[in-house]
């Protein structure tokens, strides 16, 4: 199988997501990674690595295709969003010039949750569907934990979610408790898996 992992977060940076890539190679598939050029934790960019350097690599037999990002730098509110919505918008674009063909799309969702607006395109471009790993609800995550309070940005980015939701054949899960929450967004239970970490 052809399995397309869209994901923010990649190695060298560590992150759930690199063992995964890993076992399903050992499984026999043929797995590529669309990902950032890598910036986390520090916020600057791993060595070897630049805006416009290093686009395409191998890693362990796997193809990486990275795309340009603003840099998380400081970690402040602004720099993370220009961070989440840069990778948003520019891997997007870099889906439509990955040659081949692509049997499942896999997505890995740690936060935020824009990661999913590529695997859209991905879907349309490939024709395949797109299961989608929830690690982090939103908008929860930016109205609890991230504070932010204003209505009209968490109606926003419940709107999105959705979206992003509805286009997926499957939604996993990695905590039981985001079942009730998901279901409350207005997705069927029959779609939502419990597959944690």
């Amino acid at each position: 199988m052809k399995i397309l992992i869209i994901s923010q977060y990649f190695w060298p940076e560590n992150f759930k997501i690199n063992d995964v890539v890993l076992g399903l190679k050992e499984r026999g598939h043929h797995v590529s990674v669309l990902t950032a050029k890598p910036n986390y934790p520090d916020g600057n960019f791993s060595k070897g690595y630049g805006f416009l350097k290093t686009n395409y690599e191998k890693w362990n037999g796997i193809s990486i295709y990275r795309t340009p990002i603003i840099r998380r730098g400081n970690g402040s509110s602004f720099r993370l969003v220009c961070n989440f919505f840069s990778f948003m918008i520019m891997a997007s674009f870099r889906v439509m010039f990955i040659k081949g063909e692509f049997d499942k799309i896999f997505v890995y969702e740690p936060s935020p949750v824009l990661v999913g607006i590529p695997a859209i395109v991905a879907k349309y471009k490939f024709k395949a569907p797109i299961y989608f790993w929830v690690q982090d609800l939103w908008p929860e995550s930016i109205s609890a934990a991230g504070g932010f309070k204003n209505k009209w940005i968490i109606w926003f980015v419940d709107k999105i979610t959705r979206r992003i939701y509805h286009s997926c054949k499957k939604i996993l899960v990695q905590s039981k408790r985001f079942i009730p929450y998901i279901k409350n967004q207005g997705i069927h239970e029959d779609k939502l898996v419990y597959h944690p970490n």
